[in-house]
């Protein structure tokens, strides 16, 4: 790792040297190594001894390191020497050469300079490095990386692990850059550099042991896509910064961070400047009236900081004044009145007077922060309302934002971008979504950093083309997450008043930029998000609680608000989006993570765009395909490709398989007479979290849509749906035919194409036995129908009663501000049919020489599993039936055995 020049790394993290080195590039084949050193691997991909005594940690080094090496830099004999690699005393790795340092042999350089004038081969030298690397990172990240299908601590040494991961990274960047500038065109052969290799271990442990927040740590792991090269990164650019380490002692990975400015109460506290002495200063704040009178006019005000006392000046046309954009955890806020201590504001002047091209001596800067101009009394809460309703304006008129967080006043910009870059990705103020509203709609962004200084982030983006213009990593690209996190690109459009796309590719841009980020309220989000896209949101301000009839409500009921409050707030935005921007939704919303509404026509739509979770491969947002359209009683009308379920009776596809301590759902099936194209359907039942609400009286075909067509080996994402209803349509000219499926959404999925010979000709061999003989293992057929890559769906999910009854609400514990999050306890519904069984547990009853539908229903208390009596010659889709026997649900929302009814109350 020595050839990350820019990341001083030293001994750190520097690898033992297991030698000697086993791989000799003039005897060995990268891809038959395994085998020639005692290693195999098993039907699941896994890497297994079974001759000699070779250790893992010299195994794995001497074949993904040196062996990588020399197989992707393919340099003429005599130009490259694995030797190299190993430090002058013998003991360590040494990855200075890779690099452009002082002394180094820049063997990534001399491999750009080689390809670029050797044209003979060239083709078959790319290919040869690309499948190489493409074995090399599945083989590292189910091994070595922590989250690993495979990964065992102390298999592989933690520092070995996180080189191989680094190189891994380095090569497959070269590569990257050599191909584009070689125009090596071949498509499917190019991989993808922005992919990163694994998880490292001992970097997470070393960056949590110093104090890093475990939701900050979720996050920085989903937006750099797994790079151990750029996590590195993240964790040297931090170096200046010193925490408290016990200062994310009750913050989890799951949640947002729970560090906020309290004081010994428990109650929020406005902080003074870390330098104010003695902290004894005075609270300082704008006359409200005067505030209340530029609200009325439907203006607002401007503040300005002199000689100790805030001045009033109504907004005119043009006028030049900055907006501070802040976190209130970082303690900026006043929850009591419109004041903060005179040492910010004093701070806040300094900011000011050192923005680039204010000449020196010019009066004293107008100002807006939030805390002194939207009123927070009670008795203005029409005035607050109307405020909030202008933040639209106030951002967007502004000449300047300068944005104030705890953790980058801390410390000081770089001179290199990444460093700089990703210091404001890490940070708590990219944390929030508020203050992406605030950076998207802002003219001119300023990030405070140690001492006053300011980084323009217009100048921040200019040094990029020249730092990614690097063949030793990623790490500038990855770094620029922040920029497209605070929608930079459409942001450069907008102020340069140019059409940076349709409204399908900015709600695609804002979901990206909204998945990492929180509220303390998840009843401001629906706001949050209809003020960045300029909609029209009345209804979204008296749901979030910010009419004064609602305020007070709240204030006296202390009411958390539901899951079906919630969701009928996001059902509203997303129709008002589809009235008012129509074939702004993108299509692709349908395969994201994260619970669903549970209102009828919008069970496809997520709960929440603050989702915390990675969008799986290949980004469905990024796929271009028909518009959505948006329809209430039928759900989201899409177009893709999908698979139609032929299966016989019984648990064929929804069935619990367990792989030593990991519980999978899994199931395989051909797509045509030839039995030569196989795939793979699963997913981990812990994670699902859209399950079926309510249920349906007969059973249901299953399908598969895709995100495109023809998946890859790769797992894709997709979904697994149960048809509802099928339209039929005629065309009046030619007579063709065409369905049109109604569908629920079961899950998401994985689905790959599968390729190993072992598992293909096993698989062959049993449906071939099965067809022949129907009494042996019929449940386990299952044949896959490929429709149409323009097949239209209309998706949703069950609707189930979510409302609070008013003796739960009336027993609801008060709570602050910061901890309201989404509902309590709801009860069950008299008519609500209780969901699905966990299919699991089913034990199917059938005619062995019968083929039929999949069921899994039980309709009554001492139910049982019922098959169809149909001949051989009918085999139909796979299927689902509801259950009612009162056993508890799990992730699917089918009940399984051994867990408490649900009967009664609802738990989030």
């Amino acid at each position: 790792m020595d050839h990350l020049t820019n990341l001083s790394l030293g001994s750190e993290f520097r690898p033992q040297y297991y030698g000697p080195n086993l791989f000799d590039p003039s005897r060995d084949e990268f891809h038959s190594f395994p085998d020639t050193h005692g290693y195999r691997f098993d039907d699941r991909d896994e890497l297994q001894p079974f001759d000699g005594d070779i250790e893992p940690d010299q195994f794995f080094q001497s074949w993904l390191f040196f062996g990588l090496l020399a197989t992707v830099i393919q340099l003429p004999d005599g130009e490259y020497y694995g030797g190299d690699f190993i430090s002058e005393d013998g003991g360590q790795i040494d990855t200075k050469h890779l690099g452009e340092g002082s002394g180094s042999k820049n063997y990534l350089k001399k491999w750009r300079r080689f390809e670029i004038d050797h044209e003979k081969e060239r083709t078959l030298r790319m290919i040869r490095a690309q499948i190489a690397l493409d074995r090399a990172r599945e083989v590292v990240r189910n091994h070595c990386s922590s989250d690993g299908k495979f990964y065992r601590r102390g298999q592989v040494h933690e520092n070995l692990s996180l080189s191989l991961m680094v190189l891994g990274e380095t090569l497959t960047n070269a590569k990257s850059k050599i191909v584009d500038e070689i125009s090596f065109n071949i498509q499917g052969w190019h991989g993808d550099a922005t992919e990163g290799w694994g998880t490292s271990a001992c970097l997470l442990q070393k960056m949590t042991h110093e104090g890093w927040c475990p939701r900050t740590l979720h996050v920085l792991k989903g937006q750099l896509k797994s790079s151990a090269t750029s996590m590195l990164s993240a964790y040297k650019s931090h170096n200046d910064f010193t925490r408290d380490k016990a200062t994310h002692m009750e913050c989890t990975a799951e949640e947002p961070c729970q560090v906020s400015s309290v004081d010994q109460q428990g109650e929020y506290e406005t902080r003074h400047h870390v330098q104010c002495d003695n902290h004894k200063c005075q609270l300082i704040g704008p006359s409200i009236d005067l505030i209340i009178k530029e609200i009325e006019k439907d203006n607002f005000p401007l503040l300005v900081y002199e000689q100790g006392a805030i001045q009033v000046k109504p907004y005119k046309a043009h006028e030049k004044y900055a907006t501070i954009s802040h976190v209130w955890a970082d303690g900026y806020g006043n929850p009591a009145k419109n004041q903060l201590w005179e040492c910010q504001l004093k701070y806040f002047q300094k900011l000011f007077s050192k923005i680039p091209g204010k000449p020196p001596g010019s009066p004293h800067t107008c100002f807006w922060i939030d805390t002194l101009a939207i009123p927070v009394q009670k008795e203005h809460k029409s005035a607050r309302q109307r405020a909030i309703k202008r933040i639209h304006d106030i951002y967007t008129h502004a000449r300047y934002t300068v944005v104030i967080d705890n953790g980058l006043t801390q410390m000081g910009p770089d001179l290199n971008y990444e460093n700089t870059a990703m210091k404001i990705l890490a940070s708590g103020w990219m944390r929030r979504l508020w203050t992406l509203q605030e950076a998207y709609l802002s003219r001119r962004l300023f990030f405070a950093f140690k001492d006053e200084q300011l980084k323009n982030l217009d100048d921040l983006e200019d040094q990029y083309p020249k730092a990614s213009d690097i063949l030793t990593s990623n790490i500038p690209t990855a770094a620029r997450n922040y920029f497209h996190s605070m929608l930079g690109p459409d942001r450069n459009a907008r102020i340069n008043e140019l059409s940076s796309k349709n409204g399908y590719g900015l709600l695609a841009s804002v979901w990206r930029a909204a998945q990492w980020r929180t509220t303390s309220h998840m009843e401001h989000e629906t706001l949050a998000l209809a003020t960045l896209l300029d909609v029209e949101y009345q209804e979204t301000i008296s749901k979030a609680g910010l009419t004064p009839e609602q305020e007070e409500q709240n204030e006296a009921k202390k009411l958390r608000f539901s899951r079906k409050e919630l969701d009928e707030m996001m059902r509203e935005l997303w129709k008002t989006l589809d009235e008012t921007c129509p074939g702004s939704i993108p299509p692709g919303i349908i395969f994201l993570p994260g619970d669903r509404i549970s209102l009828k026509g919008y069970g496809w739509a997520p709960r929440s765009w603050m989702t915390g979770q990675p969008v799986e491969y290949p980004d469905p947002l990024s796929i271009m395909t028909r518009p959505a359209k948006l329809t209430e009683d039928k759900g989201l009308r899409v177009t893709y490709p999908g698979i139609l379920l032929h299966t016989s009776p019984g648990a064929s596809i929804l069935n619990t398989k367990h792989q030593g301590d990991i519980k999978k759902q899994e199931f395989h099936f051909a797509i045509d007479s030839s039995l030569l194209e196989w795939y793979v359907v699963e997913w981990d039942i812990e994670k699902i979290k859209n399950s079926p609400l309510g249920t349906q009286p007969e059973e249901k075909d299953l399908a598969i849509i895709l995100c495109r067509p023809k998946p890859r080996e790769l797992p894709e994402v997709a979904l697994l749906v149960e048809i509802s209803r099928t339209i039929r349509q005629r065309s009046l000219i030619d007579q063709r035919q065409s369905n049109i499926y109604h569908v629920f959404i079961l899950c998401r999925v994985k689905i790959r194409r599968e390729i190993k010979e072992n598992s293909l000709s096993n698989w062959k061999k049993s449906i071939t036995r099965t067809i022949a003989s129907p009494g042996a293992e019929i449940d386990k057929l299952i044949i896959g129908e490929v429709l149409a890559e323009n097949q239209q769906w209309f998706v949703d999910g069950r609707p189930v009663a979510t409302a609070i009854p008013e003796h739960v609400k009336a027993t609801m514990d008060s709570h602050s501000d910061d901890e309201k999050t989404t509902s309590g306890p709801v009860k069950t519904s008299k008519s609500q049919k209780k969901p699905f069984m966990q299919p699991g547990n089913l034990k199917p009853t059938m005619n062995n020489k019968s083929l039929s539908r999949a069921s899994t229903g039980l309709t009554g208390a001492n139910a049982r599993l019922n098959a169809d009596q149909e001949p051989l010659g009918k085999l139909t889709r796979a299927s689902t039936s509801p259950s009612n026997n009162g056993i508890s649900t799990n992730g699917f929302g089918f009940r399984g055995r051994g867990q408490s009814s649900s009967k009664g109350k609802w738990k989030p």
